[in-house]
């Protein structure tokens, strides 16, 4: 892949996560799963995996925020939370 299209191909999964809480670009797997899902709460590092699209490492962050803070109700409370 050239370049030019590995930068593109960055730039436009950073603007995908940019919408999403807990969801990170790892540009050193831009070309296999580059999204990946982290939730950090009470200084322990919860990483959740790397996927496909943001979508999927946002819902993985949200699956893991209900179970920290036992409901859906109180993880959008506290903020960590995305809505589709």
């Amino acid at each position: 892949m050239s370049s030019n299209k590995k930068l593109q191909k960055i730039k436009n999964a950073k603007k995908m996560a940019e919408d999403f809480r807990g969801v990170y670009v790892d540009i050193t797997r831009i070309d296999t799963k580059p999204f990946r899902a982290l939730l950090i709460h009470d200084r322990h590092r919860y990483s959740l995996g790397y996927y496909d699209n943001a979508n999927d490492a946002a819902m993985a962050f949200n699956k893991k925020a209900k179970s920290l803070f036992k409901s859906e109700k109180k993880a959008q409370t506290n903020g960590y939370w995305n809505n589709f």
